[in-house]
């Protein structure tokens, strides 16, 4: 989860994140809990 927060807060720092990405993190301690970041169009974390 640290590292979501992470490359959330530097996307926001950087102008954000244009589209496409497609990113997952796993969720530390468990085998099968993820996030997935998609962003099919325009700018997110701005």
């Amino acid at each position: 989860m640290i590292k979501l927060k992470k490359w959330i807060i530097n996307a926001g720092k950087n102008g954000g994140a244009d589209a496409p990405v497609s990113k997952t993190f796993l969720i530390k301690g468990t085998k099968d809990v993820r996030i997935d970041i998609e962003i099919i169009t325009g700018k997110a974390f701005i």
